[in-house]
């Protein structure tokens, strides 16, 4: 009930939060559950904002050119399950192609890491070099991005069109996706496939011993964080009408990764709890600190990893199995005595 009296400005940050943690629940599936760590998740983000973007505006909108950076954008209501679908398809398609080609050609370790780290950047750079360069009726826009960006909208053929205009729909809708891609995950990590790829993560090489196919269950796993990081781009262009060549950029893959480890990696729940965690000490500190917050940032990241390698989450269930522990141990005195 909370978010229902909270201000605009309140509902919006935690929305971004919920979204970032999206992002971070991709990157968990591949680092805690098959030990495949991924620098690459926001070339898959920015997709799905992008995709999301290009296909709404040309699917429902006028652009009027006003100069080479700048026009405007006039929309007519309409429901948006074709540019939701593509935001979400389009990162998973790459992710599966580029997943092939890594996987099936024995790429791992390191070298896995160091190619996932180069796409984004090779993404940004293109992106921000498309000044010129129209998708349709749209303009990429370059390093300026995409603007006007409309809001996702539910309906029916011919029923009322129902907009999520205000943050509290909005808002609602990313706990849905949050709710949602936590809920999948959580499914998929408790059934067969997901017991492989913790064993991938354990020993890989003794896995495939095992007559199991070692490159096809990472290429799925690849793929299905390739399409939730683009939920999370989609939502996350939507929520302040713009995407941009930032959206690829490797500081947000860096901090994906950090807020995993901050929550727990291998959790699933840790990577919203580090998400917020993280976001919520980055706005407090900035305002606090306005030219120290990122080294006092810093410094709190080390120590937090030295003291808590296993993460909040890991904090906490070591201690619920300490009181359970002392629990048992208290019952068994009982009964003796």
């Amino acid at each position: 009930m909370y978010p229902l009296v909270m201000p605009t400005y309140y509902i919006k940050m935690l929305s971004l939060f919920l979204i970032m943690g999206i992002l971070a629940l991709s990157v968990d599936l591949l680092w805690g559950y098959t030990g495949l760590l991924s620098f690459g998740q926001a070339a898959f983000f920015g997709l799905g904002g992008y995709t999301y973007a290009i296909t709404i505006i040309n699917l429902l909108c006028k652009v009027v050119p006003e100069s080479l950076s700048h026009y405007t954008v006039t929309c007519r209501p309409g429901t948006t399950y074709l540019p939701v679908m593509l935001g979400v398809l389009v990162p998973a398609a790459v992710a599966l192609v580029l997943g092939y080609f890594m996987f099936y050609g024995r790429v791992r370790g390191i070298y896995f890491s160091i190619i996932t780290l180069c796409v984004p950047l090779i993404l940004e750079y293109v992106t921000t070099n498309m000044v010129e360069v129209q998708v349709g009726n749209i303009p990429i826009g370059g390093y300026n991005g995409i603007t006007d960006i409309p809001i996702p909208a539910l309906g029916l053929p011919g029923a009322a069109i129902f907009p999520l205009d205000t943050a509290l729909r909005f808002y609602l809708l990313v706990v849905a996706a949050a709710l949602g891609t936590y809920l999948f995950s959580r499914w998929l990590v408790q059934t067969s496939f997901g017991r492989v790829l913790v064993s991938i993560r354990e020993n890989e090489g003794r896995t495939e011993s095992f007559g199991y196919d070692v490159r096809r269950f990472k290429l799925w796993v690849f793929t299905i964080a390739g399409a939730i990081a683009g939920i999370s781009g989609l939502l996350f262009s939507t929520l302040g009408s713009y995407i941009s060549p930032w959206s690829f950029n490797f500081v947000l893959s860096a901090e994906s990764v950090i807020w995993v480890m901050l929550g727990g990696r291998g959790t699933l729940v840790g990577a919203f709890v580090g998400a917020l965690v993280v976001q919520l000490l980055e706005n407090i500190l900035s305002g606090a600190f306005l030219y120290y917050w990122l080294l006092i940032l810093g410094l709190g990241f080390v120590a937090m990893v030295l003291v808590l390698p296993e993460g909040l989450v890991g904090l906490v269930r070591e201690w619920q199995f300490k009181v359970a522990g002392r629990a048992g141990e208290e019952q068994i005195a009982a009964e003796k005595a």
